[in-house]
């Protein structure tokens, strides 16, 4: 039983039971085999995790592990506007290969997965499906047809006849997910906690959908590398990490789901930035105070089709909900049609199909179990797979110590300072706190 914290998670509270000498098929005191079993209860501000994991690390009498994991998880730290739930089974299977270095393994994964909202969450969603997938009503019909859109976009509707188009459709429906998963890897470390020589590299692929079935058809390929060296001085120490990432559909899946995308920004990748900061952004309609009265931005096009410019229009209400349930205080001229202008929204991330990212951190003994890190971080999450644009991208620099607490365990805090940020990511630095010295997967 313990208690912890940290910036992602909050508080949060452990308890659990572990045998490391466990046998199966031996009752009713099930011990002596030299298996693994593990049940953990994780309770928290921000998290529910239950889990219930059994290993055999010498299967079939050989240096290869098999795995079950049964596990329930309901999370709400991945954002404030709605929680993710999963329910499932992983059965693992992994083996050493040509020598004790290099693994690799195959898993297989069926789970019940779903977002659920616990804020605004929907109208936000419907905001950005109306502004930037098409989902108003009318959206597709020509302008002098008569069900085309209104000339003025706060008489605009939802089209749920459409709803499977846009992000709405992931919202507070459980999707079910049946998926398996190949790994590579080699590792070479000399410490699994606070490693100072040598290399761990990994490659994923997953596949879901087709002949394994479910409600999901995609594929998510990842490599993630790891590399140590001695400093300047003997006892500091280089680390060098960099990661790349790909995840896309196939068959009738038209959109990676929202729990499968990659997200960048916390203690763990972009240390510069909140939590998933990084990457692309859930679009709104532009608002603002003019004159003390809070008003939207729409863009004016005149009868001949020409711009007019930009215009705000000030609306009854006083806070900025969702916008098309709002009353505009003025109309549009004869024969001028309004369409909102659209902005990132911020703290509002979608994730993204690609992503690329790098660090590098130079860490110095201080005294004995404290030591004081400088790191640079770098990289990138797009929206389509395969859309790699290197001079895209969001940066930091920061600086942290690393303490070996007793009873504890290894901790880390550190402060990143944004350097070449988006738009969408505002502030001006962020501390993270966390467990593990080491950032490698």
């Amino acid at each position: 039983m313990g208690f912890g914290y940290s910036s992602i998670e909050s508080i949060f509270a452990q308890a659990g039971f572990v045998q490391g000498n466990f046998d199966l098929f031996n009752p009713p005191y099930f011990t002596g085999g030299g298996q693994k079993f593990r049940l953990q209860i994780t309770t928290g501000a921000r998290r529910q995790d239950y889990q219930v994991t059994f290993e055999e690390p010498y299967f079939m009498d050989r240096k290869q592990r098999l795995s079950v994991d049964l596990y329930h998880r309901e999370i709400q730290y991945y954002s404030r506007y709605y929680e993710q739930h999963q329910t499932g089974i992983k059965l693992g299977f992994a083996r050493k290969l040509w020598d004790d270095f290099t693994s690799g393994g195959v898993n297989l994964t069926f789970e019940s997965v779903g977002i659920f909202d616990s804020s605004s969450y929907s109208d936000m969603l419907k905001e950005h499906d109306m502004l930037t997938n098409g989902l108003a009503k009318g959206y597709d019909l020509p302008r002098e047809h008569p069900d085309s859109l209104s000339a003025n976009p706060f008489d605009w509707t939802f089209d749920m006849d459409r709803l499977h188009q846009g992000e709405l459709a992931e919202l507070n429906n459980d999707r079910l997910v049946s998926k398996l998963g190949l790994f590579f890897a080699y590792d070479t470390l000399n410490h699994g906690l606070m490693p100072s020589r040598g290399q761990f590299t990994r490659i994923n692929a997953d596949i879901a959908g087709g002949p394994l079935g479910g409600d999901t058809e995609m594929y998510r390929l990842e490599l993630e590398t790891a590399y140590f060296y001695p400093g300047f001085v003997p006892g500091h120490v280089w680390e060098v990490i960099g990661k790349l990432g790909v995840v896309d559909t196939f068959g009738d899946s038209g959109r990676v789901p929202y729990f499968d995308r990659f997200f960048l920004g916390g203690g763990y990748t972009m240390r510069g930035y909140d939590y998933r900061d990084i990457g692309p952004q859930m679009q709104r309609w532009k608002n603002g105070v003019e004159d003390g009265k809070l008003g939207y931005y729409v863009n004016v096009e005149g009868a001949d089709g020409k711009s007019k410019g930009e215009k705000f229009v000030p609306v009854e209400e006083n806070v900025p909900y969702y916008p098309f349930s709002q009353r505009p205080q003025v109309q549009p001229e004869s024969g001028d049609k309004w369409t909102p202008v659209i902005e990132d929204g911020t703290e509002i991330p979608l994730g993204g199909s690609s992503y690329w990212f790098g660090s590098v951190e130079y860490t110095i003994p201080i005294i004995d179990k404290l030591r004081f890190a400088m790191f640079y971080d770098i990289g990138m999450v797009y929206a389509d797979p395969y859309d790699f644009d290197f001079s895209n991208y969001a940066d930091n620099w920061g600086i942290g110590l690393r303490l070996f607490v007793p009873l504890l365990g290894p901790l880390r805090l550190d402060y990143g300072f944004p350097l070449n940020s988006p738009d969408y990511a505002e502030g001006g630095g962020q501390f993270h706190f966390g467990v593990g010295f080491s950032r490698s997967f």
